[in-house]
Order: C-alpha cells, then structure tokens, then sequence
C-alpha cells in the first residue's frame, strides 16, 4: 500500500502543479453511474488553477457539476482521471484518492459540518483543536470570550446563544455558524456551495463579506457557488463557466467587470 501511495504521489508531483497555486486541477473527469450501468458524464477533461489569495466564482445552470467539482475538491468524490491538488498536497490521481486535503466546505444543508447535540461554544472548541484536545477547553472563560467576539462579527446574535445546542438554533443561525467555524479554521482554501441559501439577504451579504475579508487577510482562496448571481459579480476576481461538462469561460473580472445581467446571459 505504500509502495502504491509513494509511485501514485510520484507520478502526479510536478512543482510547479502547486508554485503559487492554491489549487490545481489537470485534465479531471467524473460521470455517475446510473441504474443499468449507465455512466452519466459530469466533467469532461477540465484543467484550471487557482492562485493563493483568488476568489473564484463558479457558476452554470442545474446539474452543470459545480457541487460535484466541489466535492472532488475536498477529497468526497474521487475523478476517473487526472490530478486534483490542494497547496502541496496531491488529492486525487489515476483514478484513486491520495489524501483527504485540510480544507474546508460550506454546503447549502445548514447543520452540515456541525455537532447538533452539542452546544455553539464546544462546536467552536472542537474547530479550533480540530477535534483533538477534549473539551476540557469548554472551561476556559478566555475561550469563551475568543469565541463570543468571533460570533458577533456575524452581527446574527450567535454570541448570546453561546451556551445552546446547536440544534436549536434557527437555520440561517446554523448556515453562518458553519461559515463563521470554516473561516475560523486556519487553512488555506474555502469552497462555498450556496452558503448564503438559508440567510436572508441582509445576513447573507454580512456572512459572504466576513468570509472574504478573512480568507484574503491570510492570503486564502475561495471557491463559491451561489445561486444568486450578483454575489459572483460583485465579490468574484474570476470566473468559471462550467456547461456541458466543459469549461465554457474562464474570465477575469477584474478586466470585464461583470454585472448580474452580464452572468446571466452568459449561463442561457
């Protein structure tokens, strides 16, 4: 199994897979398989990158693989072929998983990632020390009030909810809990899948903006999804296109200033 691990590493390390890139993705393709054995194909062959510090966009219509990418990304789904890498770290190659990549991934299921029978602060505790100290760190009243300051960026009253099972919570609650734990987690890349879906639009604009600011200030990436288009316009340096399988466009908005007619009109 080693022996297997180290020749699959070997044949997809190249240094500069990862020289400035947050994410690399060569030549990957993924289809479901359907009842009677039928291959349903998702991605066809698609290569990008994305530099450290990069918000990227993806959009597409229904069913164009954008939340199957996503999940590639992290590790969840395993591509047929080609090379998924995360920093330094080889995901997937040859068909096979490699490494599960320490990153994180907000869907639009709002209790996704959290403990629900535990309350806000032990889901916090157990973010920060990845699960691994115990939480005998409930009891420390400096942590509580970290924790406290760090939900009240959501300005969602999480803070005082500290002490209440995550479970209770509303589900807009619960989306920028999972959100405000992601960007907590001191890694380099966030792949957001309709995080905003159970907010409002005045908490989901606060949560997406508190996200950004964060990853860029520890020069993060972001991957987002989102259904509501101006959200990619606005906040997106770049974006994918993602149509039949394919990387239709890859644009740099930064140069073409995109607006959400503009995207729209380019997903008909």
């Amino acid at each position: 199994m080693d022996q297997l691990q180290g020749k699959l590493e070997t044949e997809a390390y190249n240094p500069s897979y990862r020289e400035g890139n947050a994410i690399y993705v060569q030549d990957v393709a993924f289809a479901y398989r359907l009842q009677g054995g039928v291959q349903f194909e998702v991605l066809k062959q698609i290569s990008f990158s994305i530099p450290y510090g990069q918000v990227l966009g993806l959009v597409g219509r229904n069913a164009s693989g954008k939340s199957t990418l996503l999940s590639i990304l992290r590790g969840f789904l395993i591509p047929s072929s080609g090379v998924v890498q995360i920093g330094s770290t080889v995901v997937s190659t040859m068909g096979r998983l490699v490494n599960l990549p320490k990153v994180s991934l907000i869907t639009q299921r709002a209790d996704a990632g959290l403990a629900p029978t535990m309350t806000v602060f032990e889901n916090y505790v157990l973010t920060l020390t990845d699960g691994a100290a115990g939480l005998k760190w409930a009891y420390s009243k400096h942590l509580k009030e970290q924790c406290r300051y760090h939900l009240r960026k959501a300005e969602m009253g999480l803070e005082d909810k500290i002490n209440e099972q995550v479970r209770f919570l509303s589900g807009g609650q619960q989306q920028a809990l999972s959100v405000l734990l992601a960007i907590e987690y001191p890694e380099a890349v966030l792949l957001l899948d309709e995080p905003t879906a159970a907010l409002d639009a005045f908490a989901g604009k606060r949560v997406l903006d508190l996200a950004i600011a964060e990853m860029k200030a520890r020069k993060g990436s972001i991957v987002l999804v989102s259904h509501r288009v101006r959200d990619i316009a606005e906040r997106c340096e770049r974006v994918l296109l993602l149509q039949g399988g394919e990387i239709e466009t890859d644009m740099d908005n930064l140069d073409f200033h995109l607006t959400e007619e503009k995207l729209m009109l380019m997903m008909e």
